[in-house]
């Protein structure tokens, strides 16, 4: 049976009831108790109909039942349940800032970069690294060829033979020419430090004499002919050109002996003639023992390598190559999470609260750079009185009103009690926290002041509903509530009846629901009265009943 179906049954219900109330002319118990108002209805003349009000199928506010107990109520402040702080955890500079306060982000939705080059040139050179462990292994593991075998051969062989070499000592003429490089070397500083001798000036000044002379007889026959388009082309211009070549030489070798040396030319030309002079010393002092250790560690090395090829890799050299690789594997590793860690990403979904960064800026591992928020996650903090905490519990409802929307009354649970209290004056509290858990939370902020209301299981669980709002469907009893102008089938327990109005238990009931069906009398003040409909303006007015 839909709900289509149910609403035509209750105006027919609804509709008798109507009557059969005016007809009767109110002679039996309207209300649960019988009223002032009922008997003087029952003594009216017929027709009674004209005093009744007409019915119109609309939807009635619940009302919490009378065996209600006692309720707490306490005032506090709207907060966030949680926030999430994003912190960076690698040190370095800011890249990018990609959200500002107010955006709403997705969970894992990027917040901030840091700068990634460094990390990741870090990454390329672990796998690069990684890359040449693994070969090490596979060159341990495969067999040697013939050409490292030969090889391997040839450097054993050079390295005997220079040993050899460094037993026996020098050669003539190796010693020959030891000899001629150090006196080269040596004559060579002397001319820088001593300078040209005076015959050397001589001879150069008289060769740039000649070749100033040999210049102008060219100057003097070239321009004999200068007068010609084609100048350039005569022998006079090349005979010119060649005289004028030829005296910048001279005067150049001339300035250069008789100018003096630099004191960087002669510190070069000494220890070049020094380091020659040590050549020949140790030649002719004959091998020393470094000399001979240095050529047996050569043919050491090179037999080693030889025997490695011809007998392969033992165990333990296998065993340190793939410790190699392992430990290359995890640089690796840490490198790609470092570069991971280089990107903040939302924790959760939620709202962008606070950003703590700008773009440039430097910032270590620990620097909280974004606070997000989920703001339809709401509770409020209240003091409860010691001698209230008995009557509540985690998990029981509660009514919660807030100060910026009087009209409206907001679903709630308690979501924990403060194991310890506070004095205050005497007076011990328990802070107690009221989870926000009514679905439309649009507008409510935190920092808001709002009242909650706490109530025991039975009150919250037990309602007054018009009796023609209970139906059965499907072998189940159940109230139809109005949500959002569509009516949603709720089951419930029949408690009693009281007249119109009939006691049910349900917990997917709360306060401020409506459901459908309606009454032809209202209680007010413990008293039944006629139900005439809801003031002008009202909630609900025209079709609603109160």
């Amino acid at each position: 049976m839909n709900w289509k179906h149910i609403l035509l049954i209750l105006c027919a219900v609804v509709a008798g009831i109507a009557l059969g109330a005016g007809f009767a002319g109110f002679s039996g118990r309207i209300g649960p108790e019988q009223t002032t108002a009922g008997s003087a209805l029952a003594a009216m003349p017929e027709p009674v109909t004209e005093t009744v009000p007409a019915v119109s199928i609309g939807t009635t506010l619940i009302r919490p039942a009378d065996s209600a107990v006692d309720r707490v109520t306490a005032a506090g402040n709207i907060e966030l349940v949680d926030t999430q702080q994003v912190v960076a955890r690698v040190d370095g500079y800011v890249d990018e800032v990609l959200v500002e306060v107010g955006d709403v982000v997705g969970s894992g939705d990027l917040l901030v970069a840091l700068d990634r080059d460094d990390l990741r040139r870090a990454v390329d050179q672990a796998r690069i690294s990684l890359t040449s462990a693994e070969l090490q292994l596979d060159n341990l593991l495969a067999e040697a060829s013939a050409a490292e075998l030969a090889a391997a051969v040839a450097e054993l062989k050079s390295a005997e033979e220079n040993l050899a070499e460094v037993h026996n000592g020098a050669s003539e003429g190796e010693l020959a020419a030891a000899r001629s490089n150090a006196a080269s070397a040596w004559a060579r500083y002397d001319d820088l430090r001593n300078g040209a001798s005076e015959n050397e000036r001589i001879q150069l000044a008289a060769a740039v004499e000649n070749a100033h002379v040999a210049m102008q007889e060219a100057q003097t026959e070239y321009d004999k002919v200068a007068w010609r388009e084609d100048v350039g082309m005569t022998r006079q211009a090349a005979q010119l050109q060649q005289a004028t070549i030829s005296y910048g030489s001279a005067l150049a070798a001339y300035e250069e002996a008789v100018a003096p040396a630099s004191q960087a030319d002669l510190q070069s030309a000494l220890s070049q003639a020094q380091t020659a002079q040590q050549q020949l010393d140790d030649l002719l002092a004959g091998p020393t023992a470094v000399n001979i250790a240095a050529a047996e560690s050569q043919v050491a090395a090179a037999r080693s390598r030889l025997d490695t090829l011809l007998r392969g890799a033992d165990e333990t050299d296998i065993e340190l190559a793939q410790l190699s690789i392992d430990q290359a594997q995890l640089t690796l590793l840490e490198a790609r999470l470092d570069l991971i860690k280089a990107e903040l990403v939302a924790p959760a979904a939620g709202t962008v609260l606070r950003v703590n960064v700008d773009e440039s800026d430097r910032i270590s591992a620990g620097t909280v750079a974004i606070t997000v928020a989920d703001l339809s996650q709401l509770q409020l903090t209240i003091d409860v009185a010691e001698v209230d905490i008995p009557k509540i519990s985690v998990g029981q409802l509660a009514d919660v009103t807030i100060d910026a929307f009087p009209e409206r009354v907001f679903a709630g649970m308690i979501s924990g009690i403060e194991p310890s209290s506070s004095a205050q004056e005497g007076v011990i509290d328990y802070p107690v926290t009221v989870r926000l858990i009514d679905e439309a939370l649009t507008g409510v902020r935190p920092g808001m002041t709002a009242v909650a209301t706490l109530r025991s299981e039975s009150a919250d669980a037990r309602w007054l509903v018009p009796t023609t709002a209970v139906q059965e469907n499907d072998g189940e009893t159940v109230v139809m509530k109005s949500r959002d102008e569509d009516a949603l089938p709720v089951a419930v327990v029949v408690e009693g009846v009281q007249g119109e109005w009939t006691v049910v238990r349900s917990t997917q009931l709360q306060s401020g629901d409506e459901v459908f069906g309606a009454t032809t009398f209202v209680k007010q003040e413990d008293e039944w009265v006629p139900f005439s409909g809801p003031p002008p303006g009202a909630p609900g007015a025209g079709g609603r009943s109160p």
